[in-house]
């Protein structure tokens, strides 16, 4: 529909505004017949998406299209309206047509292969959403949630479109660390928009609402529900392998609901990522002593770097080269800890936040990690 649309408003309407605005002080006339003629491109958009509205299906999520799809879409109906006059161009132009929709929609067919690991960690405020791409294919997402307004559902405001612009149109695992609503709050949508086929989760709070309608929506949309016990692992394809180093089964009396986070071990190659959900202090000197499998080149850092997590015992224990923080810009003085980055950039480590890079991506090759931003020094 918005290519339908869109050449009435940003190729009309709004070069024509633009061109009356300096007019009107001087011109009135002129820039009262630009107006009139640029509400003529408003009010076709407006039909033609009150006319698509009544249309079944008229609504459909895809993948961003990229700048040579959208040209092509246009040449070729241009020449459906304009040129399809025999029978021999227009069995051209439907295979032209056929040819673009398979190359458009390839995603849902096949992967492409790449000897590339890419890890996106989402800028969505005070929360967490870190989409992963391994080179078999495979596409995962680990939380999905934010402090927000109940107006603004970051699912469907942030973290689906990221998705769509990278070209993924399904999701083959989503990683729930624990049911906190800023890790939880927009996975509703990814869910039935991408339609993993597992769902994984730590197995508390499913008697709470709203993260209990979280769980029936899944199950509902056949999304198979698995509570990972210690050391389960995910075959990922070439090289690649993810595992539990705390499961669902750690529950012991007393642990906070955030020492029962999922803790989750990405290895690519030679390169190693840690994601530690929001795990205290209290939970990480377990794991040290308990010989827990930490070293990692990259940290997503407990709790959002808050004092309260991030121990000298455990950062000494997983050495990451990078530590990268996800935090909002507005609560960063509670949660992301001045001593801490102080400390972990004294030793020598790059340390990133969401608040200051916004989306950072790293790709990995199995031996170096590449950022997107490089941060400036």
């Amino acid at each position: 529909m918005n290519l339908l649309v869109e050449p009435f408003l940003c190729l009309w309407a709004l070069p024509l505004g633009l061109l009356a605005i300096p007019l009107i002080f001087i011109a009135p006339e002129a820039a009262t017949i630009l107006l009139e003629a640029g509400s003529i491109g408003i009010l076709a958009a407006n039909r033609i998406t009150l006319a698509g509205s009544m249309v079944p299906f008229a609504s459909l999520w895809t993948i961003t299209p990229s700048i040579s799809e959208i040209v092509v879409f246009y040449i070729l109906l241009y020449l459906w309206i304009m040129h399809a006059g025999t029978l021999r161009r227009k069995m051209l132009l439907g295979s032209c047509s056929i040819i673009l929709i398979l190359f458009f929609t390839g995603g849902l067919w096949f992967s492409l292969p790449s000897t590339r690991a890419e890890l996106a960690f989402l800028d969505v405020g005070q929360g967490s959403s870190t989409m992963i791409r391994l080179p078999g294919g495979r596409t995962m997402l680990i939380d999905g949630g934010s402090r927000t307004s109940p107006s603004f559902h970051v699912g469907e405001r942030v973290i689906g479109p990221f998705l769509r612009k990278k070209r993924i149109w399904r999701l083959d695992d989503v990683i729930i660390t624990h049911p906190d609503s800023d890790h939880v709050n927009g996975i509703d949508f990814i869910l039935e928009r991408f339609r993993p086929q597992r769902l994984w989760i730590n197995g508390d709070g499913k008697k709470n609402w709203p993260y209990r309608e979280i769980l029936r929506g899944a199950s509902a949309l056949g999304i198979r529900i698995i509570e990972p016990e210690t050391g389960r692992t995910i075959d990922s394809g070439p090289g690649s392998r993810i595992t539990f180093i705390q499961g669902a089964d750690q529950r012991q009396p007393g642990l906070s609901v955030n020492d029962r986070s999922l803790v989750i071990r990405l290895d690519h190659r030679r390169n190693s990522f840690l994601f530690p959900g929001d795990i205290s202090k209290t939970k990480e000197k377990e794991l040290v002593g308990n010989n827990a499998e930490l070293k990692a080149d990259l940290l997503l850092a407990p709790h959002h770097g808050s004092r309260g997590s991030g121990s000298r015992e455990f950062i000494d224990t997983v050495d990451p080269d990078i530590i990268l923080i996800s935090a909002g810009q507005n609560s960063r003085r509670m949660y992301v800890a001045p001593k801490h980055l102080s400390r972990w950039r004294d030793e020598g480590r790059m340390v990133l936040t969401t608040p200051d890079h916004g989306t950072i991506t790293c790709l990995s090759d199995g031996a170096d990690i590449r950022i997107q931003p490089m941060p400036a020094d």
